[in-house]
């Protein structure tokens, strides 16, 4: 008997970003001036200002042997993905009247 074929699966925004970043970096775990960069802080000092406060909004963490912090692309795709989900659309924004 043979299993019936699932749905194709819809990418979501998430999957959608991963992969982009994928492509981008070609690899799960970035860190570095690419860490920086795919999390948008200006400088290497504001992405370790924010390690050292523990603002960095995904998880950070270190790898045996390896200087500095790093993350998956994958909860860099998830944030990305959530912080568009809270996004104001400026096709459904009302018109604030001027003064």
């Amino acid at each position: 008997m043979t299993e019936p074929m699932a749905a194709p699966h819809s990418p979501t925004l998430t999957d959608l970003l991963e992969r982009d970043l994928l492509m981008r970096f070609g690899t799960p775990l970035i860190g570095g001036e690419e860490l920086r960069a795919a999390l948008g802080y200006p400088t290497a000092e504001a992405l370790r200002q924010a390690i050292s406060r523990g603002t960095v909004p995904v998880p950070v963490f270190a790898v045996p042997h390896r200087r500095g912090k790093f993350a998956l692309i994958r909860d860099i795709a998830a944030w990305l993905a959530a912080l568009r989900q809270g996004a104001v659309d400026p096709a459904d924004a009302q018109e604030v009247p001027m003064r």
